[in-house]
């Protein structure tokens, strides 16, 4: 009787509201991811403008370190769960490791995918893919 109580309080909770957070994922009535995922890039954007102006050094593979231990983790987390399937999205969440990469000193005319060859990174939708098949 209990269980069944807190059931029907969590149910009008997420629909009294526009969105629920879980483990800290937000999804909306619709099951749709799009505001975690405009909440994350917009948190890792931030976070990879600091990395820039925090550090005197431009060593690249201290950025790039930097990169990955700060942003990547936090762009990837909880990823099975609400991995994107709108290009849009997709795009959004690209985008923080394309600006992040073309901000490194000495790479800003060469091309996404050069860039991330050089540096030795994945694209973070390769990443996405590639956790999705390990982990089915």
């Amino acid at each position: 009787m209990l269980i069944m109580n807190v059931d029907v309080l969590l149910a009008q909770r997420f629909y009294a509201s526009q969105s629920v957070s879980d483990l800290g994922v937000t999804t909306n009535k619709s099951l749709c991811f799009s505001d975690h995922i405009a909440d994350i890039t917009h948190k890792a954007h931030q976070r990879a403008n600091l990395i820039h102006r925090c550090f005197i050094s431009k060593n690249t593979s201290l950025l790039v370190r930097a990169f990955k231990t700060y942003i990547r983790l936090m762009l990837e987390y909880n990823s099975p769960v609400w991995s994107p399937s709108v290009k849009k999205d997709i795009i959004l969440i690209e985008s923080v490791q394309r600006h992040f990469t073309k901000r490194i000193p000495g790479l800003a005319t060469m091309t996404y995918h050069s860039r991330l060859k050089l540096l030795n990174l994945k694209s973070l939708e390769m990443r996405r893919l590639r956790a999705d098949l390990v982990r089915a």
